[in-house]
Order: structure tokens, then C-alpha cells, then sequence
């Protein structure tokens, strides 16, 4: 008989190389552009690092950034992150809420 693994624990799998056959980690199933109106957050092409927890309807709460960037840039990612629609990961079937690292990228806009 399979035991089902507590919240506390599925943050402690996720932290690890290995990840038991019963856990399937969150995966993202919609991504948004980040977009905002600066000029500086506009001409970043980049990556920004974002931790948050995934909740069992699929989305982001508690969001942050884990990346050294600029706040507008940090702000944008973090606001663009919120939009992201989530797969909940699982344990032996089950959602569970489960913390999750991803990446948000940022693609230079050129203006004519």
C-alpha cells in the first residue's frame, strides 16, 4: 500500500535530484509575455528566475524573484508569472499545492 506523502515533504522531493514515481511536479500550461511601459524593461533580453507555490487550480501565489535584477524588470516578471496557468502537481494522483522554480523570459523589443 502506498502512503501518501504530506505538502511538507513534496517541498522537500521537489529540492531534490530524484523525484519518486508517484509525484509529478507542476508544469506550466500557459505563458505570458511580460510586458510593461518602460523603455528599460522594453530593451531587456534576459531571463528572470521566479519561485512561487502552485496551487491545486494551477496557479501562482507567493511569488518571487530568485534572480539579481533591476525592480522594474523583477516586477514585470513577477506581474507577468501571476498570468501563468499551471498543471498542479500530484501525489499518487492527487493535486497538491507545491512550491515551483521557473523562468520567465524576456525578449528585446526594437521600436521603428
Amino acid at each position: 500500500m502506498k502512503r501518501r506523502l504530506s505538502s511538507l515533504t513534496a517541498l522537500f522531493v521537489i529540492a531534490c535530484s530524484s523525484v519518486p514515481s508517484n509525484v509529478r511536479l507542476p508544469s506550466i500550461l500557459r505563458v505570458v509575455e511580460p510586458y510593461s511601459d518602460s523603455p528599460l524593461v522594453a530593451a531587456y533580453n534576459g531571463e528572470v528566475h521566479i519561485e512561487g507555490t502552485v496551487s491545486t487550480d494551477g496557479r501562482l501565489y507567493d511569488a518571487r524573484v530568485t534572480s539579481n535584477v533591476i525592480p522594474e524588470i523583477e516586477q514585470a516578471a513577477l506581474e507577468a508569472a501571476q498570468e501563468y496557468m499551471f498543471r498542479p502537481g500530484t501525489i499518487d494522483g492527487h493535486p497538491e499545492e507545491m512550491r515551483f522554480r521557473f523562468t520567465v523570459k524576456f525578449t528585446r523589443k526594437t521600436f521603428l
